[in-house]
């Protein structure tokens, strides 16, 4: 499936009834929206609690960590699954204001009416998807672009805007979560990421926490070691050392020291595991 997202940039995946990889973090690399029609989901998404019901909509940005946790019997969501390739030819196009405020607050409810108009613009992008035209990915952005403001403007019209004062604190755990994205393989040092905001670490750390009810340090730990399960678990063509690498550690010893201190075991025995789904 992750090859057809990549090859066609979008796919609408109806009749969706349990969310990947169950009970285990998982980080996807494409921009995933979520219409819940009946049932309810429980899980975290980036370590916040987060649950779902009939008729709320969500936006999992690409790089963020989810977890699915509980899912009723009668859970079923649709889903538009948008590459990161084509995501960002989506924002080099607009400029999407709300990129924050849905990325800290994944998901809202929506009244029957706003639903309904949520069905026909996920159905009109299942049939625009299958087009084997030169128009297809104009027409794909435009409706892209229609779904992020109908998103935007009935949060706010549904009472989700939040105080300013508030969003200035979010917006500095949102600029983290971003560093930490491009640049966890650099560095895992708490001071790093204070220097990249230009902030004093002591400063940063108190605000990570307060927003957040959980230190920077455990941010970036977590964040590693979701990135080394997903890759322990998906990319099994790749040798222990090849990801120790990727994930920017000098060797494979050092990589096995942190998995172990942060999760109890080896990369070799997580790969082995039951945990591997």
């Amino acid at each position: 499936m992750s090859d057809e997202i990549e090859r066609r940039g979008l796919v609408v995946l109806d009749n969706v009834t349990r969310m990947p990889i169950y009970n285990e973090p998982y980080v996807s690399p494409h921009l995933v929206v979520c219409l819940c029609h009946r049932g309810s989901m429980r899980g975290k998404y980036d370590m916040r609690n987060i649950e779902w019901h009939p008729h709320d909509i969500a936006a999992i940005y690409p790089n963020h960590v989810i977890v699915s946790e509980d899912t009723s019997s009668d859970f079923l969501v649709s889903l538009v699954v948008i590459s990161a390739k084509f995501w960002e030819k989506f924002r080099t196009r607009y400029s999407f204001r709300t990129h924050f405020e849905v990325q800290m607050n994944p998901s809202f409810s929506v009244t029957d009416d706003q639903y309904y108009c949520f069905t026909n613009i996920y159905r009109t992008l299942n049939t625009i998807s299958m087009i084997d035209a030169p128009e297809r990915d104009e027409i794909l952005i435009s409706q892209i672009h229609t779904l992020a403001l109908l998103m935007n403007f009935y949060k706010m019209q549904n009472g989700s805007k939040e105080p300013e004062s508030v969003n200035a604190s979010k917006q500095l755990v949102a600029r983290f979560y971003d560093e930490l994205v491009k640049n966890f393989r650099t560095s895992r040092e708490v001071s790093y990421y204070a220097d990249l905001l230009c902030l004093s670490p002591k400063y940063f750390g108190t605000v990570i926490r307060k927003e957040t009810g959980v230190g920077a340090g455990e941010w970036i730990s977590r964040y590693v070691i979701t990135q080394a399960k997903t890759m322990l678990r998906s990319r099994m063509d790749l040798s222990i050392q090849q990801i120790s690498f990727d994930l920017g550690f000098p060797n494979q010893t050092i990589f096995s020291h942190y998995f172990r201190n942060h999760t109890g075991m080896s990369p070799k025995d997580y790969r082995k595991s039951d945990a591997i789904v």
